[in-house]
């Protein structure tokens, strides 16, 4: 084996395939977790491949983890982001051969009170210049949704069409965005913000957090008779949440920070959180 220099190295790190491969490793020496699939090719309004997905068995469900790898010089980029309006957000999509739904929890409620916020940006730190910029964080999030959302539609046509008796183990499946970027909530007073120019003229303090909650927009145009599974509403829970039907609420995690979400104490309080309430009340068809 021929070691290689360091420009050819270099090259290839810009892309980002070294840091997915340590995910993978970390998830494989998890106790308890495996990987399903990496580079796993699904559809949804357009062709995409998931970089990971991840699987922790329970013995009546599955918790599926799909994963979107996002790089960063870290001493040079920052991901700032802003809190969302609602502290209620989609814990994940449920997956049964008789129906599909979203699980829905309020941040406050949370022990763990995670920050929920609406939108992201990337600052790149360039000795005394500062630039922010939200193509980044938006374009992240929207490959992994693509991904995401293809692989729920495919595993919800595949249970229907497999569907002889008892609907099964629950699949409760979660959009996972991990990146090295270090993350941060902006927090300012709504009331030093001008309304004559749009800028905030007061204190702006940026907290640092491992992980976070992102409610990121994602719509499909129709075409050939596609359609988006989201817009069949199979249950209440759905329906009290129209605001969120074309948002998918997205964990972002610092790499620093992926061993914990690993780790068997958190995946079990994402699984006790998933089990509350999570029979659908059925929707009434009128």
């Amino acid at each position: 084996m021929i070691t290689q220099p360091r420009n050819e190295r270099d090259a290839l790190n810009r892309h980002g395939v070294f840091f997915k491969k340590r995910v993978l490793d970390e998830i494989r020496r998890t106790p308890g977790m495996g990987v399903f699939a990496e580079e796993f090719g699904v559809a949804f309004n357009e062709p995409v491949a998931i970089d990971v997905i991840a699987v922790d068995k329970r013995e009546d469900r599955q918790l599926i983890f799909v994963f979107e790898c996002k790089r960063a010089y870290t001493r040079q980029k920052q991901w700032v982001f802003f809190q969302d309006v609602s502290p209620e957000f989609r814990l994940c999509r449920v997956v049964s051969s008789h129906s599909h739904f979203g699980h829905y929890i309020c941040g406050t409620q949370l022990e763990r009170n995670p920050a929920v916020c609406s939108e992201g940006y990337e600052l790149v730190v360039d000795g005394e210049t500062v630039k922010a910029d939200q193509q980044p964080v938006y374009e992240a999030a929207n490959q992994l949704c693509k991904g995401f959302l293809g692989f729920v539609s495919m595993r919800r046509k595949q249970k229907i069409t497999c569907s002889s008796g008892p609907s099964g183990p629950l699949e409760c499946i979660f959009p996972v965005l991990v990146t090295t970027a270090e993350l941060r909530v902006a927090h300012f007073n709504v009331s030093k913000i001008s309304l004559a120019t749009g800028n905030l003229d007061g204190e702006l303090q940026l907290g640092s957090c491992d992980w976070l909650v992102l409610k990121h927009p994602f719509s499909v145009v129709e075409s050939d008779g596609a359609s988006d599974f989201r817009d069949d509403l199979q249950s209440t829970q759905d329906s009290r949440h129209l605001s969120q039907m074309h948002r998918e609420s997205i964990l972002v995690v610092n790499s620093s920070g992926l061993l914990k979400l690993l780790a068997s104490e958190f995946r079990d309080w994402l699984d006790a959180l998933s089990r509350k309430s999570h029979r659908p009340t059925p929707k009434v068809r009128k």
